[in-house]
Protein backbone atom coordinates (compact mmCIF):
# COMPACT_ATOMS: atom_id res chain seq x y z
CA UNK A 1 0.00 0.00 0.00
CA UNK A 2 1.23 3.55 -0.14
CA UNK A 3 0.10 7.42 1.29
CA UNK A 4 0.58 8.71 -2.27
CA UNK A 5 -2.63 10.08 -3.46
CA UNK A 6 -2.06 11.29 -7.59
CA UNK A 7 -5.55 12.92 -7.05
CA UNK A 8 -4.38 15.15 -4.29
CA UNK A 9 -1.02 15.72 -5.52
CA UNK A 10 -2.12 16.45 -9.25
CA UNK A 11 -5.31 17.92 -8.56
CA UNK A 12 -6.27 19.97 -11.76
CA UNK A 13 -5.67 17.12 -14.12
CA UNK A 14 -8.10 15.27 -12.55
CA UNK A 15 -10.59 18.05 -12.48
CA UNK A 16 -9.65 18.60 -16.22
CA UNK A 17 -13.13 18.61 -18.33
CA UNK A 18 -10.90 16.81 -21.11
CA UNK A 19 -9.04 14.55 -19.12
CA UNK A 20 -12.44 13.53 -17.14
CA UNK A 21 -13.69 13.25 -20.80
CA UNK A 22 -10.85 11.35 -22.13
CA UNK A 23 -10.45 9.50 -19.07
CA UNK A 24 -13.68 7.07 -19.07
CA UNK A 25 -11.80 5.54 -22.66
CA UNK A 26 -9.85 1.61 -21.82
CA UNK A 27 -6.54 3.40 -23.47
CA UNK A 28 -4.93 4.55 -19.92
CA UNK A 29 -1.80 2.77 -18.95
CA UNK A 30 1.38 4.05 -17.60
CA UNK A 31 4.96 4.35 -19.68
CA UNK A 32 8.07 3.32 -18.21
CA UNK A 33 11.95 4.65 -17.82
CA UNK A 34 12.20 4.53 -21.69
CA UNK A 35 8.35 5.60 -21.86
CA UNK A 36 7.46 2.87 -23.83
CA UNK A 37 3.74 1.95 -22.86
CA UNK A 38 3.27 -1.01 -20.52
CA UNK A 39 0.81 -3.84 -20.78
CA UNK A 40 -0.83 -2.55 -17.60
CA UNK A 41 -3.30 -5.18 -16.99
CA UNK A 42 -0.65 -7.73 -17.00
CA UNK A 43 1.84 -5.98 -14.69
CA UNK A 44 -1.33 -6.01 -11.99
CA UNK A 45 -2.11 -9.30 -13.12
CA UNK A 46 1.65 -11.58 -12.93
CA UNK A 47 3.85 -8.14 -11.85
CA UNK A 48 5.63 -8.48 -15.17
CA UNK A 49 6.36 -5.85 -16.99
CA UNK A 50 5.91 -5.73 -20.51
CA UNK A 51 5.24 -3.92 -23.55
CA UNK A 52 1.34 -3.10 -24.06
CA UNK A 53 0.27 -5.01 -27.50
CA UNK A 54 -2.67 -3.41 -28.32
CA UNK A 55 -4.54 0.23 -27.22
CA UNK A 56 -7.90 -1.32 -26.22
CA UNK A 57 -8.69 -2.72 -23.52
CA UNK A 58 -7.16 -5.74 -23.49
CA UNK A 59 -4.00 -4.51 -22.12
CA UNK A 60 -5.12 -0.83 -21.20
CA UNK A 61 -7.89 0.79 -18.88
CA UNK A 62 -10.02 3.51 -18.01
CA UNK A 63 -7.78 6.51 -16.09
CA UNK A 64 -9.89 5.98 -13.22
CA UNK A 65 -9.11 2.49 -12.81
CA UNK A 66 -5.12 3.00 -13.52
CA UNK A 67 -5.44 5.88 -10.50
CA UNK A 68 -7.46 3.41 -8.24
CA UNK A 69 -4.87 0.22 -8.88
CA UNK A 70 -1.64 1.89 -9.38
CA UNK A 71 -1.67 5.16 -7.51
CA UNK A 72 1.99 5.47 -7.38
CA UNK A 73 2.43 5.71 -10.99
CA UNK A 74 5.10 7.99 -12.38
CA UNK A 75 2.79 9.31 -15.15
CA UNK A 76 -0.45 8.88 -17.00
CA UNK A 77 0.14 7.41 -20.84
CA UNK A 78 -2.97 7.59 -23.04
CA UNK A 79 -3.95 6.48 -27.05
CA UNK A 80 -4.95 9.01 -28.42
CA UNK A 81 -7.47 9.02 -31.42
CA UNK A 82 -7.75 12.55 -32.23
CA UNK A 83 -10.65 11.61 -35.11
CA UNK A 84 -12.37 10.06 -32.38
CA UNK A 85 -11.70 11.90 -29.54
CA UNK A 86 -11.96 15.49 -30.86
CA UNK A 87 -8.50 16.19 -29.55
CA UNK A 88 -4.87 16.72 -30.72
CA UNK A 89 -1.57 17.01 -29.22
CA UNK A 90 0.72 19.53 -29.29
CA UNK A 91 4.47 18.62 -27.94
CA UNK A 92 6.39 21.48 -27.50
CA UNK A 93 10.70 20.93 -27.24
CA UNK A 94 12.78 22.99 -24.91
CA UNK A 95 14.43 24.31 -27.71
CA UNK A 96 11.67 25.73 -29.19
CA UNK A 97 12.51 29.32 -28.79
CA UNK A 98 10.83 31.24 -25.69
CA UNK A 99 9.15 33.81 -27.52
CA UNK A 100 7.60 31.29 -30.35
CA UNK A 101 6.44 28.68 -27.37
CA UNK A 102 4.63 31.96 -25.87
CA UNK A 103 2.95 32.72 -28.38
CA UNK A 104 1.66 28.71 -28.94
CA UNK A 105 1.33 28.96 -24.99
CA UNK A 106 -1.53 31.73 -25.53
CA UNK A 107 -3.33 29.77 -28.40
CA UNK A 108 -6.63 28.31 -27.09
CA UNK A 109 -6.21 24.92 -25.81
CA UNK A 110 -8.21 22.54 -23.08
CA UNK A 111 -5.19 21.29 -21.20
CA UNK A 112 -0.91 22.36 -20.29
CA UNK A 113 1.56 20.53 -18.67
CA UNK A 114 5.22 20.53 -18.23
CA UNK A 115 6.76 17.60 -20.50
CA UNK A 116 7.97 14.88 -18.87
CA UNK A 117 11.60 15.90 -18.87
CA UNK A 118 10.29 19.30 -17.73
CA UNK A 119 11.89 20.72 -20.53
CA UNK A 120 9.40 21.61 -22.66
CA UNK A 121 5.42 21.63 -22.78
CA UNK A 122 2.38 19.80 -23.98
CA UNK A 123 -1.09 21.34 -24.88
CA UNK A 124 -4.15 18.89 -25.74
CA UNK A 125 -6.29 21.25 -27.87
CA UNK A 126 -9.41 20.87 -29.83
CA UNK A 127 -9.69 19.37 -33.73
CA UNK A 128 -12.06 21.51 -34.77
CA UNK A 129 -9.53 24.30 -34.02
CA UNK A 130 -6.81 22.76 -36.38
CA UNK A 131 -8.73 21.73 -39.45
CA UNK A 132 -12.68 22.83 -39.41
CA UNK A 133 -13.04 19.55 -42.71
CA UNK A 134 -11.64 16.79 -40.13
CA UNK A 135 -10.74 14.89 -43.36
CA UNK A 136 -8.42 16.75 -44.38
CA UNK A 137 -6.25 14.92 -41.62
CA UNK A 138 -3.12 13.56 -42.80
CA UNK A 139 -2.62 10.11 -42.42
CA UNK A 140 0.41 9.84 -41.11
CA UNK A 141 -1.01 11.40 -37.72
CA UNK A 142 1.99 13.58 -36.87
CA UNK A 143 2.74 17.02 -37.96
CA UNK A 144 6.18 17.68 -37.66
CA UNK A 145 7.41 21.56 -37.57
CA UNK A 146 10.82 22.08 -39.82
CA UNK A 147 12.70 23.08 -37.19
CA UNK A 148 12.29 20.50 -34.80
CA UNK A 149 10.51 22.62 -32.07
CA UNK A 150 7.22 21.08 -32.07
CA UNK A 151 4.69 18.24 -33.51
CA UNK A 152 1.44 18.15 -34.10
CA UNK A 153 0.13 14.52 -33.09
CA UNK A 154 -3.47 13.22 -33.97
CA UNK A 155 -3.29 10.18 -33.30
CA UNK A 156 -0.38 7.94 -30.76
CA UNK A 157 0.90 7.98 -27.25
CA UNK A 158 0.70 10.44 -25.23
CA UNK A 159 2.85 10.21 -22.04
CA UNK A 160 1.22 12.78 -19.61
CA UNK A 161 3.24 14.41 -15.93
CA UNK A 162 0.18 15.62 -14.95
CA UNK A 163 1.72 18.93 -14.02
CA UNK A 164 -0.03 21.25 -15.25
CA UNK A 165 0.78 24.83 -16.58
CA UNK A 166 -0.86 27.94 -14.56
CA UNK A 167 -0.51 30.16 -17.49
CA UNK A 168 -3.97 30.52 -18.84
CA UNK A 169 -4.85 30.56 -22.88
CA UNK A 170 -5.02 34.62 -23.72
CA UNK A 171 -5.93 36.76 -26.93
CA UNK A 172 -2.44 37.25 -29.28
CA UNK A 173 -1.10 40.84 -28.72
CA UNK A 174 -0.90 42.58 -32.11
CA UNK A 175 -0.12 41.04 -34.88
CA UNK A 176 3.39 41.15 -36.51
CA UNK A 177 4.36 39.54 -39.42
CA UNK A 178 5.95 36.67 -37.32
CA UNK A 179 3.00 36.03 -35.01
CA UNK A 180 1.02 33.31 -34.64
CA UNK A 181 -2.89 33.90 -34.49
CA UNK A 182 -4.45 30.61 -34.11
CA UNK A 183 -3.92 26.48 -34.88
CA UNK A 184 -5.73 25.96 -38.30
CA UNK A 185 -2.99 28.68 -39.84
CA UNK A 186 -0.76 26.66 -37.93
CA UNK A 187 -1.97 23.30 -39.14
CA UNK A 188 -2.34 24.04 -42.91
CA UNK A 189 1.27 24.94 -43.15
CA UNK A 190 2.33 21.86 -41.92
CA UNK A 191 -0.10 19.47 -43.57
CA UNK A 192 0.87 21.29 -46.96
CA UNK A 193 4.91 20.28 -46.17
CA UNK A 194 3.76 16.99 -45.61
CA UNK A 195 1.87 15.98 -48.56
CA UNK A 196 3.51 18.20 -51.11
CA UNK A 197 6.62 15.91 -50.25
CA UNK A 198 4.80 12.74 -51.04
CA UNK A 199 5.94 10.78 -54.07
CA UNK A 200 3.98 9.53 -57.15
CA UNK A 201 2.88 5.70 -56.35
CA UNK A 202 5.94 3.58 -57.42
CA UNK A 203 8.18 6.40 -57.56
CA UNK A 204 10.81 4.94 -55.04
CA UNK A 205 10.10 1.61 -55.78
CA UNK A 206 13.10 0.55 -57.33
CA UNK A 207 13.66 -3.14 -56.75
CA UNK A 208 12.06 -5.41 -58.63
CA UNK A 209 11.32 -7.74 -55.93
CA UNK A 210 9.59 -4.85 -53.72
CA UNK A 211 7.29 -4.41 -57.38
CA UNK A 212 6.52 -8.38 -57.58
CA UNK A 213 5.83 -7.95 -53.96
CA UNK A 214 2.98 -5.23 -54.89
CA UNK A 215 1.70 -7.62 -57.85
CA UNK A 216 1.37 -10.61 -55.28
CA UNK A 217 -0.42 -8.85 -52.63
CA UNK A 218 -2.89 -7.30 -54.74
CA UNK A 219 -4.24 -10.68 -56.98
CA UNK A 220 -6.44 -11.57 -54.26
CA UNK A 221 -9.82 -9.99 -54.16
CA UNK A 222 -10.25 -7.97 -50.59
CA UNK A 223 -11.91 -9.24 -47.90
CA UNK A 224 -14.57 -6.31 -47.18
CA UNK A 225 -15.92 -3.54 -49.42
CA UNK A 226 -16.91 -0.13 -48.67
CA UNK A 227 -20.29 -1.33 -48.22
CA UNK A 228 -19.32 -3.81 -45.61
CA UNK A 229 -18.25 -0.18 -43.42
CA UNK A 230 -21.62 1.20 -43.93
CA UNK A 231 -20.12 3.62 -47.03
CA UNK A 232 -17.32 5.00 -44.43
CA UNK A 233 -14.31 5.83 -46.75
CA UNK A 234 -11.76 6.28 -43.49
CA UNK A 235 -12.70 2.77 -42.02
CA UNK A 236 -12.39 1.18 -45.11
CA UNK A 237 -9.13 2.74 -46.52
CA UNK A 238 -7.90 1.93 -42.77
CA UNK A 239 -9.37 -1.82 -43.31
CA UNK A 240 -7.79 -2.19 -46.68
CA UNK A 241 -3.80 -0.64 -45.20
CA UNK A 242 -4.32 -3.65 -42.76
CA UNK A 243 -5.17 -6.57 -45.17
CA UNK A 244 -2.41 -5.43 -47.39
CA UNK A 245 0.15 -4.97 -44.24
CA UNK A 246 -0.65 -7.94 -43.16
CA UNK A 247 -0.37 -9.76 -46.65
CA UNK A 248 2.87 -8.06 -47.27
CA UNK A 249 4.90 -8.66 -44.32
CA UNK A 250 4.78 -12.06 -44.26
CA UNK A 251 6.59 -12.22 -47.96
CA UNK A 252 9.06 -9.72 -46.59
CA UNK A 253 9.82 -12.29 -44.02
CA UNK A 254 10.45 -15.30 -46.67
CA UNK A 255 12.59 -13.12 -48.64
CA UNK A 256 14.60 -11.78 -45.10
CA UNK A 257 15.23 -15.51 -44.25
CA UNK A 258 16.68 -16.72 -47.72
CA UNK A 259 19.13 -13.77 -47.86
CA UNK A 260 19.90 -12.87 -44.20
CA UNK A 261 21.62 -10.00 -46.02
CA UNK A 262 18.40 -8.47 -46.91
CA UNK A 263 17.33 -5.28 -45.51
CA UNK A 264 13.78 -3.03 -46.19
CA UNK A 265 13.64 0.01 -44.40
CA UNK A 266 11.05 1.28 -42.98
CA UNK A 267 10.48 3.89 -45.71
CA UNK A 268 10.56 1.16 -48.66
CA UNK A 269 7.60 -1.18 -46.31
CA UNK A 270 5.86 2.67 -46.81
CA UNK A 271 5.83 2.61 -50.14
CA UNK A 272 5.19 -0.67 -50.65
CA UNK A 273 2.25 -0.59 -48.98
CA UNK A 274 1.34 2.75 -50.21
CA UNK A 275 1.49 1.50 -53.93
CA UNK A 276 -0.32 -2.07 -53.42
CA UNK A 277 -3.24 0.20 -51.64
CA UNK A 278 -3.29 3.00 -54.03
CA UNK A 279 -3.52 0.11 -56.85
CA UNK A 280 -6.38 -1.24 -55.02
CA UNK A 281 -8.27 1.80 -54.52
CA UNK A 282 -8.27 3.05 -57.65
CA UNK A 283 -9.29 -0.42 -58.94
CA UNK A 284 -12.50 0.13 -56.53
CA UNK A 285 -12.93 3.47 -56.32
CA UNK A 286 -14.47 4.69 -59.76
CA UNK A 287 -15.84 8.13 -58.72
CA UNK A 288 -14.23 11.26 -57.68
CA UNK A 289 -16.00 11.39 -54.67
CA UNK A 290 -14.74 7.70 -53.41
CA UNK A 291 -11.15 8.43 -54.32
CA UNK A 292 -8.76 8.70 -51.75
CA UNK A 293 -6.17 11.75 -52.30
CA UNK A 294 -2.97 10.13 -52.96
CA UNK A 295 -1.14 12.05 -50.63
CA UNK A 296 -3.29 11.06 -47.77
CA UNK A 297 -2.86 7.76 -48.47
CA UNK A 298 0.70 7.39 -48.22
CA UNK A 299 0.84 9.50 -44.84
CA UNK A 300 -2.28 6.59 -43.43
CA UNK A 301 0.57 3.98 -45.16
CA UNK A 302 3.09 5.48 -43.26
CA UNK A 303 1.40 5.88 -40.13
CA UNK A 304 0.52 2.22 -40.41
CA UNK A 305 3.98 1.08 -40.69
CA UNK A 306 5.29 3.07 -37.99
CA UNK A 307 2.71 1.97 -35.34
CA UNK A 308 3.57 -1.58 -36.22
CA UNK A 309 7.14 -0.33 -36.05
CA UNK A 310 6.81 0.95 -32.62
CA UNK A 311 4.71 -2.35 -31.55
CA UNK A 312 7.60 -4.85 -32.77
CA UNK A 313 10.81 -2.46 -31.58
CA UNK A 314 8.90 -2.55 -28.12
CA UNK A 315 10.69 -4.89 -25.15
CA UNK A 316 8.91 -7.03 -23.52
CA UNK A 317 10.70 -6.67 -20.35
CA UNK A 318 9.99 -9.04 -17.38
CA UNK A 319 10.89 -7.29 -13.59
CA UNK A 320 13.37 -9.37 -11.12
Amino acid sequence: MTDFDPVRTFPEFYSNETVLRLGGQRRWTVADFELVPIHIRELLRTGRVEAAYSVDGDCLMTLTELTLRLPNAANATFYLRGGIDGVAAVLVEKSCPKPYARQLLRLPHLYAEHSMDGGGFLLLVSLPELAQDLSSIPGSKVLHESNGYYEILLEGWVTLSRDMLREKPSPPRRRSSSSITNWGDIYRHLARREMHSVPEPGARLDEPILAHVVELVTRAPLSRDLASVGGNIAVFEHAVLGELFARIQPILEAFRKADPAAHFTQDVETETLYTAAARVLTHRHDTDDLEAPEPLLFNAARSAIEQQTVLNAAPKRKSR
